[in-house]
């Protein structure tokens, strides 16, 4: 967690939680009207409570227990990932030795480990407090429904009215809980509707009790939250197979083609496994078919709608454990049959995709599978380091290089976010400048700019053979002296 940068969204983030807490602890009426009131508040209002807690640390200090905070959260997502895969594979109990844990609870195992082991996942888990937090919730709603629809208890459909108004309270699209949940019980369980009923009653109480929005708008909150989000006015452009695209225009296949070239190969074989093999088919196999729905209905509604979606497919990393569990039965389907060489190939292709981690670490956020094409030419086709993690070591090659104060230009203001997480004695030494002809130098993530700058280059940050990022020497010693 030392090691990752400060993200683009990670200040924007911090700064709504703060004037979430000036709404609630003094009445500051600045939440009622601001662009931001229909996006979550459970996060950055943790968040929030936190840096009101931390009072005295460092901005680098806060940030470093905010990535731990969110790796937790992510870590808290696994364990339920594991839970609902053991409820589904798990052989039930038996001996306590290692191979028998794995006989019993191997699937599950993989199923997490997939999860784990994907690049851009495990980079995001430490600082995309927004994607993360809502993928690992989204988890513990397919758990708590789950669990709600095998055995009905006021005490589980309590737990999962408290799952889902979180989750919604983190993002809207949470809402689409209410939905899965009320068709399977409605299916599943006889007298399913005074179950619906009870749980749709409690999630509104519940979330009425922990959203700010809905304290001001009421019910009537979550309908205009839903309207907002499905067409988010974001008048960007995303870099996508080589030409700038308004967010707003997409086309269609935008994020199954970022699926398609961030997510191993492997996995998107065994993807494709599992679902010819029809493991999923059947009404004994509610369970599959309700996580199958939870990543494809989502993904369904976004390409029909025409909601904006950039930077990748963030915004849907939601719906990846859904693609991961279709890939686990497309690894059962190879297993069973036998065809354990195939089998041995997935875990080693693991292996692999573990050590490529390590390799690019910090920076597995800009992973990209053989599918994307040429690795010297895929910056200049697709976003790479969009949020501007690699500012920060740009920033640590400028202070070794230089003493004193040193003016900076930069290309994005992501740059001047991830001064944030340099000690209070290095950031008084960086002084943007909003003049390059002032800037001793110039720092650039590449975003929105993929083309190379007619300066000096005196550092080059590259991963997996893609440059992310540069430095640029803008005096040279002569104009210094004058």
């Amino acid at each position: 967690y030392p090691d990752y940068g400060v993200s683009w969204d990670e200040p924007i983030v911090v700064e709504y939680g703060a004037m979430l807490q000036r709404y609630i602890v003094e009445g500051n009426p600045q939440f009622v009207t601001a662009f931001d009131r229909y996006h979550g508040s459970l996060i950055p209002m943790l968040l929030a409570f936190f840096d009101a807690w931390m009072d005295d640390a460092s901005t680098r200090e806060r940030y470093l227990y905010h990535h731990i905070f969110n790796f937790v959260v992510f870590w808290i997502g696994l364990c339920a990932f594991f839970a609902l895969a053991r409820k589904r594979w798990g052989e039930g109990a038996g001996e306590a030795s290692l191979m028998a844990w794995l006989r019993r609870d191997g699937w599950a195992l993989c199923a997490v480990l997939l999860l784990f082991l994907s690049p851009r996942m495990f980079a995001h888990s430490f600082y995309n407090c927004k994607d993360i937090p809502f993928l690992s919730f989204y988890i513990l709603a397919l758990y708590s429904g789950i669990s709600l629809t095998e055995k009905p208890t006021i005490r589980r459909l309590f737990v999962h009215a408290l799952v889902t108004a979180l989750l919604i309270n983190i993002r809207i699209m949470g809402v689409l809980v209410l939905v899965y949940t009320g068709l399977f019980l409605l299916r599943m369980r006889r007298n399913g509707w005074r179950l619906v009923l009870g749980y749709g009653l409690a999630t509104l109480l519940i979330l009425q009790l922990t959203w700010p929005l809905l304290w001001i708008r009421g019910p009537w909150g979550i309908v205009e939250a839903i309207q907002h989000m499905s067409h988010f006015p974001w008048k960007g452009e995303v870099l996508y197979r080589g030409a700038f695209v308004a967010a707003e225009n997409l086309p269609w296949h935008y994020p199954l083609v970022w699926i398609a070239i961030t997510v191993p190969v492997a996995y998107s074989v065994l993807f494709g496994l599992g679902l010819w093999s029809r493991e999923w088919w059947g009404k004994e196999r509610w369970i599959d078919q309700w996580v199958l729905l939870s990543g494809a209905l989502p993904l369904v509604l976004i390409i029909g709608l025409g909601s904006v979606i950039y930077d990748g497919w963030r915004h849907l990393y939601f719906i990846y454990p859904a693609f991961l569990w279709c890939s686990v039965m497309g690894l059962r389907w190879l297993w069973l049959r036998s065809s354990r060489l195939g089998s041995l190939f997935i875990a080693g292709h693991s292996l692999w995709i573990a050590g490529v981690m390590v390799v690019m670490h910090p920076f597995q956020n800009v992973y990209f599978n053989v599918l994307a094409g040429p690795t010297d030419s895929i910056r200049a086709r697709y976003e790479v380091d969009y949020w501007g993690l690699v500012y920060r070591p740009l920033f640590e090659d400028l202070l070794a290089r230089e003493e004193g104060v040193i003016h900076v230009g930069m290309a994005n203001i992501a740059a001047m976010y991830a001064k944030n997480i340099l000690t209070p004695e290095e950031q008084e030494r960086i002084r943007f400048v909003s003049k390059r002809e002032k800037a001793d130098y110039f720092v650039s993530n590449f975003r929105w700019h993929p083309a190379e700058y007619p300066f000096e280059k005196v550092q080059s940050i590259q991963v997996g053979g893609i440059e992310i990022g540069a430095s640029y020497r803008m005096r040279s010693s002569e104009d210094e002296k004058r």
